[in-house]
C-alpha cells in the first residue's frame, strides 16, 4: 500500500499535458496582443496594402470582438492611440 503523504513524480502525461497548455496560452495570448503592433510594422515598412487581406482574414475574430465587446473595443483604441496609428 503507497504512503498517501509521500509526494509523487508527475507523471511523463501531465508534464506533456502542462507544456502544450502553456503553449496554447501563450499563442494565444501573443494573437490577441499583436494585430495592432503588426499593423503598425506593415504601415511602416509600406507593406500593410499587401497583407491586408490576410491581415483581415486572421483577425476577423478579433474584428467581431471589437465591434460588440465594449472592453475589447476600449483595448484596441488605447493600443492604436499608443502605436499613434
Amino acid at each position: 500500500m503507497t504512503d498517501v503523504t509521500e509526494p509523487r513524480e508527475p507523471s511523463d502525461w501531465s508534464v506533456r499535458r502542462t507544456g502544450r497548455g502553456t503553449i496554447v496560452i501563450a499563442v494565444l495570448a501573443v494573437y490577441v496582443l499583436s494585430p495592432v503592433p503588426l499593423s503598425w510594422c506593415f504601415r511602416k515598412t509600406g507593406m500593410f496594402e499587401i497583407a491586408s487581406p490576410v491581415f483581415s482574414a486572421v483577425y476577423a475574430p478579433l474584428q467581431y470582438l471589437y465591434e460588440h465587446i465594449v472592453f475589447v473595443k476600449d483595448f484596441y483604441d488605447w493600443q492604436e492611440r499608443f502605436f499613434q496609428l
